[in-house]
């Protein structure tokens, strides 16, 4: 959020208490920012005038002047509900988080008996949202750009999971059941286009003001829901930390991590997605591991100190130089287990297994079974080795998340389940040796 809307939010969240005191840290919730963040930005509107007064010891605060509040409105508490209905309905819509201020301000408008009851009916509402509209990054980056009539690059993941640039006029934003969209003008294309928010990976404001287009009305069209495949590359905040862990000089604080005090990486466990380098929001659902792995160590790379870098290219040199782990190293370990063979598993799908039952089978190797894509999206399933029921599974991804994790075919990752690895994230004996060892425990689950 930028300084001068932060400013303008904190003006809002104490007239809509007004007069009541309001605290720092309550403040600081509100607004994402810190406590300290919100104290110099108090001054500052004291500063510029606004008769913001403070209060010490208990039930103390921050409180604007009465005489800046809204008048009470005639809202009855069914009234009132019914715009909360429909503001609690979008929760996943853009510009939800301007519904919440607007509930907020309602209610403090309001007579106080009417609303209390309000709140107490809709204490009682049990609502579902619209479709998930993308990363809350993603969806705030888009909704500055609509604001602004702005001119974004982004990054945009089509069904079958390729990523292109595109450069967009941001005129509008179309909100159904089924998803959100932006509305714009595509320069690529030179027409009008809608991109769903959910498949926008990541957006960069180019600094220029859209011209002004006639935008056609789009709620007529028919838009389907996104293919589940698309959700499935693998890529998670578990991963994601992982990764940037492992590089030199790293500190993490929270979500953040940062190297010589610079912020490269801030993880969202909430939505799934990452703020990498300060500019690009990543949807980790559908980017690939070796793509979040590149960017998070370009993002790193661009402040963490020369000597760092040098001491990391040379470590990931030594890794790439020692022999890579194929398939048919996998397939010797398997075949020194008792009885473990390749054969069918699913129909003709061939697996491992134990003797000629398929009831014993534990494992078999990317892509999907009969080569559909439903698991795994490339260039994840190719190249990887799935267990499939592994009792330790969420001991083993809580451990590793660098080399093993899941997807939603596959169970929840807090139960037994099934577990994947991509082969090109193992290289040497020692990592084969892991390899092994899990594989081993998978056979031992089917044949005791």
């Amino acid at each position: 959020m930028r300084r001068t809307d932060r400013l303008y939010a904190l003006v809002e969240e104490l007239r809509a208490r007004a007069p009541r005191a309001v605290s720092r840290a309550d403040l600081a919730g509100a607004l994402e920012v810190t406590p300290r963040t919100v104290e110099r930005d108090i001054l500052a509107l004291q500063q510029a005038g606004v008769p913001i007064w403070s209060r010490r010891g208990r039930g103390g605060g921050y409180s604007l002047d009465e005489r800046w509040s809204v008048p009470p409105l005639n809202f009855d508490a069914t009234e009132a509900l019914a715009v909360m209905a429909a503001l609690a309905a979008a929760r996943s819509m853009p510009f939800a988080a301007a519904g919440r201020r607007a509930e907020l301000k309602l209610l403090a408008a309001m007579s106080s008996g009417e609303a209390a009851r309000a709140r107490e009916l809709a204490g009682r509402l049990r609502l579902g949202g619209f479709a998930p509209g993308g990363a809350r990054e993603i969806v705030d980056a888009v909704e500055q750009a609509v604001v602004d009539r702005a001119v974004v690059d982004i990054g945009y993941r089509d069904r079958k999971g390729a990523v292109s640039v595109r450069t967009v006029e941001a005129h509008g934003l179309q909100v159904t059941p089924d998803g959100s969209y932006l509305v714009g003008w595509c320069r690529l294309r030179d027409d009008q286009r809608s991109f769903r928010l959910d498949r926008i990976v990541s957006v960069r404001d180019r600094g220029e003001s859209a011209p002004l287009r006639e935008v056609e009305d789009m709620s007529r069209r028919q838009w389907g829901p996104p293919r589940k495949a698309e959700h499935r590359t693998g890529a998670n905040p578990a991963f994601a930390r992982a990764v940037a862990e492992a590089l030199p000089g790293v500190e993490s604080k929270g979500d953040r991590y940062s190297v010589s005090g610079e912020v490269f990486l801030r993880v969202d466990e909430r939505d799934d997605s990452a703020l990498v380098g300060g500019d690009q929001t990543l949807v980790l659902r559908t980017i690939g591991r070796d793509d979040l792995r590149a960017a998070i160590e370009s993002a790193w790379a661009a402040v963490a100190p020369k000597r760092s870098v040098t001491t990391q290219r040379k470590r990931r040199d030594r890794w790439a130089a020692l022999p890579a782990i194929t398939e048919d190293d996998v397939r010797e370990v398997i075949f020194s287990f008792p009885g473990a063979n390749e054969g069918p598993i699913w129909g003709q799908d061939i697996g491992f297994r134990v003797g000629d039952e398929k009831k014993t089978r534990f494992a078999r190797f990317g892509p999907p079974e009969g080569g559909r894509v439903g698991n795994l999206l490339p260039p994840d399933d190719e190249g990887t080795l799935v267990l499939l029921r592994y009792e330790d599974k969420p001991s083993l991804l809580a451990a590793r998340p660098d080399r093993w994790f899941t997807t939603p075919h596959y169970g929840p990752p807090d139960q037994p389940g099934g577990v994947i690895t991509r082969l090109s994230e193992h290289r040497g004996p020692e990592d084969l040796a892991e390899i092994a060892e899990v594989l081993e425990d998978a056979y031992r689950s089917v044949v005791e």
